[in-house]
């Protein structure tokens, strides 16, 4: 919740000191880099991750170390085809050759963060996790805003110092990450082939996933215009707060559910889902209702038509919850074939209803889709 309320922040200044071109090239930017963070990463903190903290429990530091050692061989090879096709399909993403690298540099970096935020939020070491994120969130806003305001190139300059903080707090946690382990091995070969066949497996369930929450964009961007993507990026950011919340909600609840899972002690597993749900579903019906508002403090008068997209978004984020609250229970049992074909099946009609209504409605239909 702190993090998003600095990322508040951001939206608000940036949208005012940047054109709606400039915003829409972020907007695409993160879009992409979310979908191949996720392969150039195979997701390792998320998945296999609290998993394999629960089942190696006795041994969590090397369960760390090695998945950590495993993402930078998969961000290798991932960086290695992206920056040699190049040509073939760059054209098509619509960002310069430079922003890519600029991008390849964060896949290395990039999963160091996730997974020791992930392990914090494992072990409920949260005094840790809050200092390191809002350390992370003010460093970043604060060098975007210094670049931006110097730089006649602003969406680039936002790009770039993102990245940067990203680099420097990504080095350090990689460290952390791996002089964690004192008498144990640094890799596992038997952790690494687990969490390789996992994730693997997963991986078409993350792609859709991802392909859920950005792929409006980048069609946005292909079908309408850079101006109305960066629009439409604003209201889903809005909306996303919700998003926050619940993130934070499941990213306590699962490990305590895996936990339960695995003791197969069920006590308040169900009074507490139904309160968490329903605790939930007044903050979101709250959170509608103030979107005009939220939305003109955020962002100057051209962005004000994106208060239409708030609601069907931030609707959404409910049954997203729903969702995380039961994953935990078949990614333990090792089900990952049945949350892959849910979430590839979502993500193809997403994608079939976003060509129909954007075409048909324009960009505010993608909200809805």
């Amino acid at each position: 919740v702190f993090q998003k309320l600095i990322s508040v922040i951001s939206t608000a200044v940036f949208t005012r000191v940047m054109t709606t071109g400039d915003y829409g090239l972020i907007s695409i930017y993160n879009s992409w880099t979310d979908i191949l963070l996720m392969i150039a990463s195979l997701s390792l903190n998320v998945g296999c991750f609290n998993v394999g903290m629960t089942r190696y429990d006795t041994r969590r530091e090397s369960w760390v170390s090695t998945l950590q050692i495993l993402s930078l061989i998969s961000a290798s090879v991932v960086t290695v085809i992206f920056l040699a096709t190049f040509n073939i399909w760059g054209d098509w993403v619509g960002l310069s050759f430079l922003i890519c690298c600029v991008m390849a540099v964060t896949f290395y970096f990039n999963p160091a963060v996730n997974l020791w935020t992930a392990k914090q939020r494992y072990t409920s070491s949260y005094r840790k996790l809050v200092i390191m994120t809002l350390a992370f969130s003010v460093c970043t806003l604060l060098l975007s805003l210094v670049m931006v305001l110097n730089s006649d190139h602003k969406g680039e300059a936002k790009i770039i110092a993102s990245a940067a903080v990203t680099v420097i707090f990504g080095a350090v946690l990689l460290i952390c990450n791996l002089r964690a382990v004192e008498e144990d091995k640094l890799f596992d070969a038997s952790f690494g082939k687990f969490a390789f066949k996992y994730n693997l497996q997963m991986m078409p369930a993350f792609i859709s996933t991802s392909f859920m929450s950005q792929i409006d964009r980048i069609m946005i961007d292909r079908m309408i215009s850079r101006d109305a993507a960066a629009i439409y990026s604003v209201a889903y950011n809005v909306a996303f707060m919700i998003s926050i919340v619940s993130g934070a909600i499941n990213a306590t609840y699962n490990p305590w559910l895996m936990q339960k899972v695995k003791s197969k002690k069920f006590d308040r597993v169900n009074e507490i889902g139904i309160a968490i749900s329903v605790a939930l579903l007044f903050v979101i019906e709250g959170f509608i209702f103030l979107a005009p508002e939220v939305v003109k403090i955020l962002a100057p008068v051209e962005y004000h038509e994106a208060i239409y997209i708030i609601p069907a978004v931030a609707g959404s984020t409910f049954f997203t919850l729903i969702y995380g609250m039961y994953s935990p229970v078949p990614q333990y049992k090792l089900h990952v074939a049945s949350l892959a074909s849910i979430n590839v099946l979502a993500g193809i009609v997403n994608v079939t209803l976003n060509y129909i209504a954007i075409a048909k409605w324009g960009y505010i239909a993608a909200g809805y889709t």
